[in-house]
């Protein structure tokens, strides 16, 4: 369980202190659930299912995006299914490369 805390904690708060950076010096507002909360779920759920940390940036826009389906239904069906063949392709790398995925390696 520690290498799991270790895993998402330290990755997910570098990644919030930055984006709270960029927003801030954007002059955007901060708000606790789209821009606290759900990057943590992301975070859990990305290394859990072992999406590779160079492509959560993209795991999260494509999650809010796909959320975002009473204002833009469009774009949440886009995001939908380019997170279904994005993990169609994790899933073809895993079978060609097997690995551990009790680790959070």
């Amino acid at each position: 369980m520690e290498a799991w805390t270790t895993a998402i904690t330290g990755p997910t708060i570098e990644f919030l202190v930055a984006r709270l950076k960029r927003m801030i010096a954007d002059g955007e507002d901060a708000r606790c659930t789209p821009d606290i909360a759900l990057p943590v779920t992301y975070k859990s759920i990305s290394t859990i299912i072992g999406v590779p940390q160079q492509d959560f940036a993209h795991f999260v826009a494509l999650g809010e995006t796909a959320q975002s389906a009473p204002r833009d239904f469009a774009a949440a069906l886009a995001a939908i299914a380019e997170l279904d063949a994005y993990f169609y392709e994790q899933l073809a790398e895993r079978r060609r490369h097997p690995r551990n995925d009790c680790s959070p390696s």
